[in-house]
């Protein structure tokens, strides 16, 4: 759900949602101070859902937050298992910011080969 997501919002630049996944990205990756993997954890699932909303397709924000709300012990989990967290969190960020920037700069192909990387490089390692 995550990559057609943010295509679909990447190619609709200048939209409302646009500054919703903003505030996702700034929650998630700004104001998060420590090495808390259960607060980065919410704060990452309010980024990603904060994706699937500004769709506006309500199908996929349900589908999307519902998943999340599944995988949430094992990616609870998988943050609390690594063995630097902040770097982990700090890679994480800067892969929010990368997915923000190219949804809002209207890229839906750079957005969605960052979404990509950035689920396959997180389950990667912890898997």
């Amino acid at each position: 759900m995550a990559i057609p997501s943010t295509r679909v919002l990447s190619s609709r630049p200048g939209q409302d949602g646009v500054g919703e996944v903003g505030l996702g990205w700034h929650l998630s990756g700004s104001t998060w101070s420590g090495p808390d993997a259960s607060t980065f954890n919410e704060l990452d699932s309010a980024f990603h859902g904060a994706i699937a909303r500004a769709t506006g397709n309500l199908l996929a924000a349900e589908l999307t937050i519902a998943l999340r709300e599944a995988q949430r012990p094992r990616l609870l989990a998988s943050l609390r298992a690594v063995l630097d967290l902040p770097a982990v969190t700090t890679r994480l960020r800067a892969d929010h910011h990368g997915i923000y920037e190219a949804i809002r700069q209207g890229q839906p192909q750079a957005a969605a080969d960052r979404v990509e990387a950035h689920i396959v490089q997180f389950y990667g390692p912890v898997s």
